[in-house]
């Protein structure tokens, strides 16, 4: 998990080459103003534009295996619990559609992600997000990137 400013993006981009598809995207887009819904950016990446409104707690562990989970927050902020996979009890057969297992925990630290943040997530990081933390509403972009 790596955790840190979106202006900082280009120092990780040894962690995967697409990962400056994620730059490019938001410096050719207004992501405050951007509809909600679902964008390809080519070679098997994509993000997907959310909005919500957080809730006090939250049970809905995941975690990936063929994207990286780039959570970026837009405006707003939210808690997003992590943990190692190890740690995650899978209630569900793997989907290769959706690429995730959910779950359920225990234990997890609560990291609180505010605006101009972003989560790096990757296969062997569980997650629960969705989580309020000091705000009603959260504009978000979620982008998968394929490992």
């Amino acid at each position: 998990m790596i955790l840190d400013y979106m202006r900082n993006i280009g120092l990780y981009e040894g962690c995967n080459k697409n990962l400056s598809k994620i730059a490019k995207f938001i410096a050719e887009n207004d992501l405050k103003s951007l509809e909600k819904g679902k964008y390809d950016l080519g070679d098997e990446c994509f993000v997907n534009i959310l909005e919500s409104n957080p809730s006090p707690t939250s049970t809905k562990w995941e975690s990936h295996v063929k994207y990286l989970d780039v959570q970026y927050i837009v405006t707003g902020s939210e808690v997003i619990e992590w943990q190692i996979i190890e740690n995650m009890q899978k209630t569900t057969e793997y989907d290769a559609v959706k690429d995730r297992f959910l779950g359920t925990s225990e234990i997890g630290k609560p990291i609180t992600v505010d605006e101009g943040m972003f989560m790096i997530l990757f296969p062997e990081d569980a997650h629960c997000p969705g989580i309020k933390a000091n705000h009603d509403f959260v504009k978000k972009a979620v982008f998968k990137i394929k490992i």
